[in-house]
Formats: C-alpha cells, structure tokens, sequence
C-alpha cells in the first residue's frame, strides 16, 4: 500500500510515518504544503493520503482534499491535533455533506495501535466498496 502523510507539524507527521513503518507499510512519503501534496499525489498515485487539515502553504487541507477527489482515486483521512466542533465541521464541508465515518477522522495521535486500526479500517472499507461498485456494474452491463 502506498500512502502519503501531509503534515504542517513534521514531529507529527514522522511520528506517523514511523507508526506505518511499525506496522509494515515502507511505501510512504511525507509532504507538509498543499501544492506538494496535490503533485506527489500525481506522481506517486497512492493508496491513502493522511492528511492534516491545517496545512502550511497557499491552500489548507480542505481544498488539497478537494483537488485529490479531482484527480485521484486515493483515500483520504484527516488528522488534527485540534479537536473542536469547527475543525469536526471544516471536515465535513470537504465531504459534500456525505456522513464522515470516525475511522477517517484521527484525533489525539498518541494511541499507535488506534490509528493502525482505523487506517486498515479504512482501507479495507474502501476496498469493500469499489468491489460492490464493480459488481453493480457488471450487473448492470448484462
């Protein structure tokens, strides 16, 4: 799996890189500005972009977000350190009012085991869905 983790905050950001690599995932790349993360994405295609909503450069995570749904299929998680009902909202306006699953958002980034989990949670959600949306295709095709 590859993923990239943005992050304004680099303490943060390696302390989640060092959890994936804990876990066994080694294709990773971090990324601490918009425009950085929005290019990498191009280039590198990954599977998941952890990415804090707070980050530095012209545009913040909420537009990155926007602009991976443009040109990527990647899954996108958030993480803040900031936990408040405004940073919970500024979320929920990227996903175009859909229902964010709480797996997708990571909040107190201290609990290594949680934060796998919800990673792989969301992964494997992710993949769950595409084969149901592949099925219906299909189904619909015949």
């Amino acid at each position: 799996m590859k993923i990239i983790i943005a992050g304004s905050d680099s303490i943060i950001a390696e302390d989640l890189q060092q959890m994936m690599k804990n876990a066994g995932y080694t294709s990773i790349l971090q990324t601490t500005t918009g425009e950085e993360t929005i290019e990498k994405v191009k280039e590198f295609e990954p599977d998941i972009v952890i990415l804090d909503i707070y980050l530095t450069g012209k545009i913040d995570g909420k537009i990155v977000a926007k602009e991976i749904k443009k040109i990527s299929k990647s899954t996108i998680m958030f993480y803040s350190t900031i936990r408040d009902m405004q940073t919970i909202q500024e979320i929920q306006s990227v996903t175009a009012g859909s229902v964010i699953d709480s797996h997708k958002l990571l909040f107190g980034l201290d609990d290594e085991k949680q934060i796998i989990s919800n990673v792989e949670k969301v992964m494997m959600a992710d993949v769950l869905t595409k084969e149901i949306l592949k099925e219906k295709l299909n189904k619909n095709e015949c």
